[in-house]
């Protein structure tokens, strides 16, 4: 993120991410999350001056940009294969021309069981996930992490995998995995920035 972004935080949960990773370094952030709960928590908890908590379904509408990032974490899982190509639509036209998608997954399990009753789709590999972002962006590319030796026991606010997405037109895309090994989650790392923002994006 370069410094005094415009930040878009979509699924935003409790607000920990804005305030605590984001909110230091960006210009403004508008947090969105359809949860009644969740935001008057952000609001009281995780308020910061240039963050802005909104209590909306982002099936719904987005606010119009444009926006350097905006980031999805953990969530895109919760919606069906139908909304993940109507929100693609939706975030392309409100990322700036440098602008960067960022965000997180989680690889479904071997037995292709989900791990959360409540998540839509869980996606199966890397190409999986890809065939999401080709239609929308022209430079696509995925990186998938495992670690099969480390495990964690996850809270609500675990890190689970990685998906980012650069758009300097539109978008570049990098995912980490978890992906489980015995039963265990495991828990990815995040790779260097440089790594992750190497290609443009263009319609």
């Amino acid at each position: 993120m370069k410094p005094d972004a415009k930040l878009l935080e979509i699924c935003c949960g409790d607000g920990f991410n804005a305030r605590h990773f984001y909110s230091s370094r960006a210009a403004s952030i508008i947090a969105i999350d359809f949860d009644k709960t969740a935001i008057p928590h952000a609001k009281r908890f995780n308020a910061a001056p240039n963050i802005t908590y909104i209590q909306q379904d982002i099936r719904e509408g987005l606010p119009p940009g444009p926006f350097d990032n905006i980031v999805w974490d953990a969530a895109i899982e919760h919606f069906t294969e139908v909304e993940i190509d109507q929100m693609m639509r939706e975030l392309v036209q409100r990322l700036g021309p440098y602008g960067i998608l960022s965000g997180y997954t989680l690889s479904e399990a071997a037995d292709g069981r989900k791990s959360n009753a409540l998540h839509e789709y869980e996606f199966k590999d890397k190409e999986d996930l890809r065939r999401f972002f080709t239609p929308h962006f022209k430079h696509v590319k995925v990186w998938e992490t495992i670690y099969p030796t480390t495990t964690f026991t996850f809270s609500h606010r675990k890190r689970r995998s990685m998906l980012l997405i650069n758009p300097a037109c539109k978008g570049v895309l990098r995912r980490e995995t978890t992906t489980q090994v015995q039963g265990t989650n495991l828990m990815p790392s995040v790779l260097p920035r440089r790594q992750t923002i190497s290609h443009s994006l263009g319609q």
